[in-house]
């Protein structure tokens, strides 16, 4: 056998193997997640000193623009940014500054994106008690991807009791979270991100004063088994109430260049040239063109994973990342996720 065919099968057996391990997974879930957090705390506890420097990068910072002039600016709401799984915050580079420009207070809430996602809901949790707001102006949160599920965790966890906290003053008042592809029943591809952990893990290494353990002390990958579908944080956080008094919205994200409209449109005009005998069929595409659609989603989450019952769903055209932000600084399209943010943001003052 030649070299070329040797690495060709390697090559398959090694993808192979992965594929096995990660769908074996499903089996083993729980005794995994235990497992990854035993570690992470055992990193912590031995690694200390350089845990205690990691944990001064999380919680809630100010956007660098405005905002030592409009915090009490009413009846603007402070605006809370929280990125997503192996996204250090650099999703926000078009709507963060947009937001500032039309007189919105904004933060950015960071955490350590590969521990369980209940740690960093505990760690946003706490994050509010010390941001300094007018009482009277409300919060909004605006959550990409697993951001959206920190988030939602946070507001209806019974231990933290975010209702009671904030009825009783100690954390600002949330009026709305909008959620911007977020897997709220979860991603299949949680089970492959290994190569999206070493893109996160490799921009590390650029910034400054980084310990060389950041990639244990970001967490473990707990997170990622959180969002495998079925997954007991999933199960127990799905199976609770949305929270009172706090509105939710849902962007959900679509790659194809159809939406629904667009499809029952084709579906009609099809209709109209064909003879009435093939109507059923014609029905039959449309229905499979719009399952496609919502299987695809943005390529990362599918719209039925993005929905929640009884909450309102805007479906847009773009990536996982694109609907949100453009791919370079010099970009000047409009991210489609934006004016519906701006939409949302305008309907609650």
């Amino acid at each position: 056998m030649d070299r070329k065919k040797r690495f060709k099968r390697a090559g398959v057996m090694l993808i192979l193997a992965i594929l096995v391990l990660q769908l074996g997974r499903q089996v083993f879930m729980e005794e995994e997640w235990a497992a990854r957090n035993y570690i992470y705390d055992q990193v912590k506890s031995v690694f200390s000193h350089a845990n205690d420097k990691a944990l001064a990068r999380y919680g809630i910072t100010p956007y660098a623009g405005r905002n030592d002039v409009l915090a009490n600016r009413l009846p603007y709401p402070v605006i809370i940014l929280i990125h997503g799984l192996d996204e250090p915050g650099r999703i926000w580079l078009n709507l963060a500054p947009l937001l500032d420009e039309k007189g919105y207070t904004v933060f950015f809430m960071s955490y350590p994106n590969d521990q369980k996602v209940r740690a960093s809901a505990l760690l946003f949790f706490e994050a509010l008690k010390g941001l300094d707001v007018n009482p009277e102006n409300y919060l909004v949160i605006i959550g990409h991807s697993m951001g959206g599920l920190v988030s939602r965790e946070m507001l209806t966890d019974p231990e933290m009791d975010y209702t009671g906290a904030a009825g009783s003053g100690r954390v600002p008042r949330i009026s709305d979270l909008i959620m911007v592809g977020t897997p709220n029943h979860g991603s299949q591809l949680a089970r492959f991100r290994f190569f999206m952990e070493i893109r996160d893990q490799a921009q590390n290494l650029f910034e400054k004063d980084i310990s060389w353990l950041q990639g244990l002390l970001d967490g473990t990958g707990a997170a990622g088994i959180d969002l495998i579908p079925g997954s007991a944080f999933l199960s127990v956080l799905n199976s609770r109430s949305h929270p009172p008094g706090v509105r939710l919205h849902v962007i959900a994200g679509i790659l194809s260049p159809w939406n629904k409209t667009d499809i029952q449109a084709f579906a009609r005009g099809l209709e109209d040239r064909l003879p009435g005998g093939n109507h059923q069929g014609v029905k039959g595409l449309e229905k499979a063109l719009n399952t496609i659609n919502n299987t695809v989603g943005d390529g990362l989450v599918t719209v039925e994973s993005a929905g929640l019952d009884k909450i309102p769903l805007t479906r847009v055209h773009g990536s996982h990342l694109t609907m949100i932000r453009n791919l370079t600084k010099e970009s000047k399209r409009m991210p489609p996720a934006i004016p519906v943010i701006i939409e949302i943001l305008g309907n609650g003052q």
